[in-house]
């Protein structure tokens, strides 16, 4: 078509687990994916956002700011892709390209209902007192849906939000309770 306007970045899934239970295969295959995948995509097509002064959205997740044992690599993944949007961040001042990093808390995926149910038969509760159960945990009034995030980045991704560069935008429900 051209050109390229707007790139949104969003990798699958790393294998979950603690830091003990991960292979070393799992590590480099879930850096690999989640974060070398996009470093690479990023580079690839830095030049064309640069011609038209685009827009980057990249996708992170909330255990970048919270980490859990059940998801060590994922949280160190999502750590590592928030200092990455920083950088990329001041590159897109100088090349004006706009850049910014969505970290989504706890969202209605297949993936996230997977993984509760899994906890939730490490529990020994069934995965609707899991569910409800969660909101309460997390202190948050529902888990998030896809359209919460599209919406955000959809945002991002338009000349109004031009100003907002380089920031890391939290849209989890309030589940991030940090500064």
């Amino acid at each position: 078509m051209g050109g390229l306007d707007i790139l949104v970045t969003n990798a699958g899934a790393a294998p979950q687990g603690g830091f003990l239970e991960l292979k070393d295969e799992d590590w480099a295959a879930g850096f690999g994916l989640k974060l070398f995948a996009n470093l690479r995509l990023i580079k690839s097509t830095w030049p064309m956002l640069k011609v038209v002064r685009g827009h980057l959205v990249m996708i992170g997740g909330g255990t970048a700011r919270t980490p859990e044992r059940h998801l060590a690599l994922v949280s160190a993944v999502n750590g590592g892709i928030a200092a990455l949007s920083k950088s990329i961040a001041e590159q897109g001042l100088q090349d004006c390209v706009h850049v910014n990093l969505v970290q989504p808390g706890t969202i209605k995926t297949l993936r996230c209902k997977k993984l509760m149910e899994k906890l939730a038969a490490q529990e020994g509760i069934d995965y609707a007192e899991y569910l409800l159960d969660s909101t309460r945990r997390l202190r948050i009034p529902r888990l998030g849906e896809p359209g919460d995030v599209a919406e955000l980045v959809a945002f991002l991704a338009t000349e109004e939000a031009r100003w907002i560069h380089g920031t890391i935008i939290d849209v989890d429900g309030g589940q991030n309770k940090g500064v």
